[in-house]
């Protein structure tokens, strides 16, 4: 009787940790976490307009703040990564705004939905940049109206990366874009997300994403951005931190190669302990780098 108690008892444990492991962590994974800025252009001297529009493929409104630049020369539309928001790139983001503004670039920061303030779908997952690419296009629209005479430049961070690049392809009116860090292989940036968020050993880490993308993904069609962003014929400043541990450096390294439209700047990280593991230098190139940052982007978008 005991040995059959215990054999009943093992079993459940059993099935416990394989639904933890294979559908709970899963979920977890595919969800967006909303955080909403806790701060605005304001704190920064910045004058912004909060903002809404429609995404492109719904009916969703999509938010974000307009930063108008005096005499402005170009229109720049910056886009978070998963689980970020509008004032991204790891809470500097409105500091670059500020500066791109102090250029004569207006910029427009926005939350792709399930993030910030903007709607939400209804099973609230991330789709690495597919659907969100959507949102940008709308984002694109917007800037257009508002600025018609200006040309609009996009800049996406990590996932948002993959957002404009598709929203490059599906014909946004844009003269070019900048990536940071991009998502580029989601398959792999996903393991490595989960490592980091995790801390787990990869054998932990790949049945999470298998289950993840086989039964629960937020992009069932597992688009590929690199392929994507191989075909693209407009200008692309690429940033690439060399000490990023999600999306990794090999992969931006690869569509340089690709696509002669790329100028890849790379953003030569300090050394730092365990920087293999959890997220290291992701979309750090500004934190580490603002000079160099600032210098890049002021050449690409013509503003000074």
């Amino acid at each position: 009787m005991a040995k059959k108690i215990i054999g009943v008892v093992l079993g459940l444990a059993a099935v416990g940790f394989l639904g933890f492991w294979l559908v709970y962590l899963p979920l977890l994974v595919v969800h967006a976490q909303r955080h909403p800025a806790e701060t605005t252009p304001a704190s920064m001297g910045v004058r912004y307009e909060d903002v809404a529009f429609p995404s492109k493929d719904s009916s969703l409104t999509i938010r974000g703040w307009w930063m108008p630049a005096e005499n402005p020369r170009a229109v720049l539309v910056f886009v978070h990564g998963a689980s970020g928001n509008r004032r991204e790139i790891h809470s500097r983001g409105l500091e670059l705004a500020k500066f791109l503004v102090s250029r004569h670039a207006t910029v427009l920061t926005i939350d792709l939905r399930n993030h910030g303030t903007s709607d939400g779908t209804p099973n609230g997952r991330l789709s690495l940049g597919y659907g969100e690419s959507n949102d940008v296009i709308g984002a694109v629209a917007y800037a257009s109206s508002r600025a018609p005479q200006l040309p609009v430049y996009l800049m996406g961070s990590s996932m948002g990366g993959a957002a404009v690049v598709y929203a490059a392809a599906f014909h946004a009116p844009v003269k070019g874009l900048v990536l940071l860090d991009p998502v580029l292989d989601p398959h792999t940036t996903s393991i490595n997300f989960v490592q980091a968020v995790l801390g787990a050993p990869r054998w932990f880490v790949v049945p999470i994403v298998w289950s993840a993308e086989t039964f629960f993904s937020g992009d069932p069609g597992h688009h590929d951005p690199l392929a994507t962003a191989e075909t693209l014929k407009l200008p692309i400043l690429l940033i690439q931190d060399d000490r990023d541990p999600v999306c990794r450096p090999s992969t931006a390294a690869t569509l340089a190669r690709a696509n002669p439209n790329i100028t890849l700047w790379i953003s030569h990280d300090p050394p730092k302990q365990g920087d293999n593991v959890g997220w290291g230098y992701h979309t750090a190139a500004y934190v580490v780098n603002p000079t160099e940052v600032q210098a890049q982007l002021t050449q690409f978008l013509h503003v000074n």
